[in-house]
C-alpha cells in the first residue's frame, strides 16, 4: 500500500515537470540609471524550483562602438539564480546581472537538478557553439538572441 502510494507520487512529479519562460528587462550599462533596454531570459523549472538566466551581450561594453553599430564579439551568460527573487513583478534586486550575488555564472551544467531544464540548457549551449554570434546593436542584439532562444524553447517543449 505505502509502496504503491510512493510510486504514484514519484510518477506524478516526473510526468508533471515543466519549464516556465519569462523575459525581464535589465540595465546593460549600470552608469546609465533607469534605462532597462537589455533583455534577459529566465527559465524556471517546476516542481524543482530551479531558476536559470540566459542573456547575450557584447564582450566589451564600449558605448561608442555599440551605438555606431560596430560588429563586436558577443558572449552568452548562463547563470543560476537565487530562488528568493520573485520575477512576477519588477523586482528591485534585478538591476543588472553583472556583480549581482543572486546570479552565479554556470560553467558546469551537471549541477542542474531538473533533467528537462538541463537538457534545454545543453540545447541552447550547442546552439551558441554552432552560431558563434557577433553582437551588433542593429542587426543582432539581446532581443534577436532572445527571440531565437524562445523559438528553441517552444520547439523543444511542443
Amino acid at each position: 500500500m505505502i509502496l504503491s502510494l510512493l510510486k504514484l507520487i514519484l510518477n506524478f512529479f516526473t510526468f508533471t515537470s515543466f519549464i516556465k519562460i519569462k523575459i525581464i528587462h535589465t540595465r546593460l550599462f549600470t552608469s546609465i540609471p533607469g534605462i532597462k533596454i537589455h533583455e534577459c531570459i529566465i527559465l524556471e523549472s517546476h516542481p524543482m524550483k530551479e531558476i536559470i538566466s540566459i542573456d547575450f551581450m557584447p564582450e566589451q561594453l564600449e558605448l561608442i562602438n555599440i551605438l555606431f553599430g560596430k560588429n563586436m564579439n558577443g558572449k552568452v551568460r548562463i547563470c543560476s539564480v537565487s530562488t528568493d527573487i520573485n520575477f512576477n513583478n519588477n523586482n528591485s534586486k534585478i538591476i543588472s546581472v553583472d556583480n549581482n550575488p543572486n546570479f552565479i555564472t554556470l560553467t558546469n551544467f551537471n549541477n542542474i537538478k531538473s533533467r528537462k531544464l538541463r537538457k534545454f540548457i545543453y540545447i541552447v549551449n550547442k546552439y551558441n557553439t554552432i552560431k558563434q554570434h557577433k553582437y551588433n546593436l542593429y542587426n543582432f542584439n539581446c532581443i534577436h538572441y532572445r527571440k531565437n532562444v524562445e523559438q528553441l524553447f517552444y520547439k523543444y517543449n511542443s
